[in-house]
Order: structure tokens, then sequence, then C-alpha cells
């Protein structure tokens, strides 16, 4: 009996060793990449095709081993072909292979779960979509291997979650990477998927610990910062039956000391959100992301701010930013300066992860800048005009502006 239990012991350690040791074989991997940034559907705003990232992590995958990774890009991603690719690359996959699955556009929010928005889609035809359940559906009926990547830039991203259940309980080994969770919106820039990009290209800031490696758990991290700071938005991230410690990617370097952190810091005599990518004595660059393009500017340290959320506790009544319009709701838990919400009087559908940029105080102001509305707080009145602060910026960028570029929400 003491033999078998220190085989069984042994047995055990090199199991959990070899988990822990796994890498993404990018060798392995069959899959299909969907972009679709415009539809026939009128009433879905298009986006920009400049510096298009959904191309970038297909081109990054390929030279990292995986080429069998099918692009559908607009016009191409109808609900036929998304489909028939995703049945396709799932039978074609070997039996140690993995399937990955990525799409970047709009995502509609439905009972049961959400959709994402192929290009022939009827927003008001529900059948005339690719629901989450539809896609882990095809894979689990047509995909021979056990791990399944998911992946998504779009609004209730997170529903991906759905996706998981249902593969799991296929025997299928789950990884879910989103830039939402299944209730929130999702921003119209290019952030999340910049950073799985940067992530799986070896970037020094996603080797969190600094030991070389860039693990499952150190792409997270790295998304849900980069969320909460650039976009106030919450990711998405799920795992079963997949060690948080698989490897994705070999750091192709260290980051220098005290680097990494987010800061508000001045970009053309404007307050955005950055990232500290170098130090210099008394300077630092910071580097901004606008919508798929990174820039950078160097700056005196005293130019830089820390972020400033304020927090709301559990079981506040508050009114909440939805839309330019605000609505009663009420605070179930906070997180790391996220509230989970409830709207009074609509379904837990509509809950919601939101920071404090959204929760209404009795003296919120939308303030207008170069065609944009910003929460912010009447600090004073003179004459015709109000002094203002932004919400979550420093002091540092107060400002008087006259009466037509407040509203209340």
């Amino acid at each position: 009996m003491l033999r078998l239990t220190r085989a069984l012991m042994a047995l055990s350690l090199l199991l959990f060793s070899a988990l822990h040791a796994a890498e993404w074989q990018f060798d392995k991997t069959h899959g299909v990449i969907v972009g679709v940034l415009k539809w026939k559907d009128a009433s879905l705003s298009p986006f920009s095709d400049k510096m298009r990232k959904d191309r970038e992590l297909h081109a990054l995958l390929a030279k990292r081993g995986a080429k069998n990774i099918r692009l559908l890009i607009d016009s191409q991603g109808t609900k036929k072909a998304i489909e028939t690719a995703v049945r396709e690359a799932a039978a074609a996959a070997p039996a140690d292979g993995t399937f990955f699955f990525y799409y970047a556009g709009h995502g509609i929010q439905v009972k049961g779960g959400a959709m994402i928005a192929n290009a022939d889609i009827d927003s008001n035809r529900e059948s005339t979509g690719v629901s989450i359940r539809q896609i882990a559906e095809l894979i689990a009926a047509n995909f021979k291997g056990k791990f399944v990547i998911l992946s998504g830039d779009f609004c209730y991203s997170g529903a991906f979650e759905q996706a998981l259940k249902i593969l799991a309980a296929k025997g299928k080994q789950v990884a879910v990477v989103a830039s939402a969770t299944a209730s929130n919106t999702s921003s119209g820039n290019w952030t999340f998927t910049q950073t799985f990009i940067d992530c799986i290209a070896g970037s020094p800031f996603c080797d969190r610990n600094g030991d070389g490696s860039i693990l499952l758990s150190e792409v997270n991290e790295d998304v849900a910062e980069a969320m909460k700071y650039r976009e106030r938005q919450r990711n998405g991230f799920f795992l079963s039956g997949v060690d948080s410690s698989l490897k994705i990617a070999t750091a192709s370097g260290r980051k220098s000391a005290n680097t990494g952190e987010y800061v508000i810091a001045p970009y053309e005599k404007r307050a955005n959100p950055a990232r500290i990518i170098a130090r210099n004595g008394n300077k630092v660059t910071a580097e901004f992301y606008f919508y798929s393009e990174k820039k950078t500017a160097t700056l005196d340290a005293t130019q830089i701010k820390p972020f400033d959320f304020r927090s709301t506790p559990a079981g506040s009544k508050v009114r909440v930013l939805w839309n330019g319009k605000s609505y009663e709701a009420q605070v179930l838990k906070e997180e790391g300066g996220f509230h989970y919400i409830t709207y009074t009087g609509f379904g837990p559908e509509w809950n919601e992860w939101v920071m404090a940029d959204r929760i209404v105080a009795a003296d919120t102001v939308l303030i207008e800048w170069k065609g944009k509305w910003y929460p912010g707080r009447i600090l004073k009145k003179e004459g015709g005009k109000t002094y203002v602060s932004y919400e979550g910026f420093g002091d540092e960028w107060n400002e008087w502006v006259p009466a037509s570029r407040l509203k209340k929400p």
C-alpha cells in the first residue's frame, strides 16, 4: 500500500509538472478569426478599418506557427461563411490540437445569451445572427481535440462563458479571454486586441513576474489593467480544465524598473490614460493608445498623475449613466474600483459592472469637449461660466466652461 501511495504521489507530481509547463502549441492550432467592421444593417454603426487589429492578430499567429486559421473580413463574415468555417476548421484539427476562435465587431445581447453581428445580420431578427451557443455547438460536434481558446473584442464578449460551459460538458478544456463581461458593452477601440497581440508577441510588459515566460494568467492581468485604465471597462476571463500557468509566449526582454504602471498624462494639451514604458531621471516616456494607434510622449515626471477612482459601497442606492441618461440602480458589490449594479425595474440581464464615472452624484454633469461628453462635477459658478472637474482626472484638468458645454445626465 505504501509503494502504491508513493507511486500515485509521484504520478500526480509528474502530471502537475507537465500541466504547469504546458505551452500553447501554435503549430497544432486550427481555427477562425472573424473581423466585421461594417454591416448591411444600417442600424449598426461601422468602425474605421485604419490599422485594423484582426488582420494583425491573424498574421502574428501565422508567424508563431498557427497557419491553419481561416480569416474572414467584413463582407466575408456572413452567417453561413462563419458557421461553415468553424465547422470545417474544427473537423480538420488533430486530436492533440487546439481550436481557436476570435471575433471583432458588434455584439448583440439577446435573451439567454449573446450574438456576434455577422456582416449580413438583421439586428431585428435573432435568427439571422450567429449566437455564442451556435459557435459552441459547432465546435463540440466537430472538434476531436480537447483544448479550445475563445476570444473576442465586442460588446458582451464575456458571454463566451456560456460556450465554455457547453464545451466543458462535452469534455473540452476551455480558456476564454474577452474584452468585456457578459453584461457589459465594450469599447469601440482596439485596446483589448492590441494587448492580446502584445502578449502573444512577447512584450516584456506582459511578463508580470519577470521570469521570461508569459503565462495565460499574466495575459489576463495585462488585459485587465489595459481595459480598466484605458477604457474603464471590466474584461472577461474564464477557465475550465485549463491551468492558468499555460505558457503563451517567451518574453522578448525584461521591462525596466518602475515602468508598466498606468497614469493620467497630457497628450496634445488633454489628459489621457497612458502607460509608463521608460524612465530616465525625472523624465518619463508615456505610451498612449488612440483607437488602433500607439503614440508616445516624453514628459516631466511631475506631469503624470495617478488615477483616482471613487468607491461606492455595496447596498448603496445610486443613479447610473447609460447612453447619456441616468437610471436608478443599486450597487450589489464592489471590486477593485468596479461596481456591479442592478437597474431598478429592469431584469438581471441588464446588470453590469461600472466605474465611478458612470455613477451620478448630486453635482454630476456631462461636459462637452471636442464633440464628446465626459462625466464631471460642478465646483463653483461665477457669472455665466461654471468651474468643473472631470471624473477620474486630476485637479490640473479643471476648467471654466460656458453653459453650452454642460448638461445634466
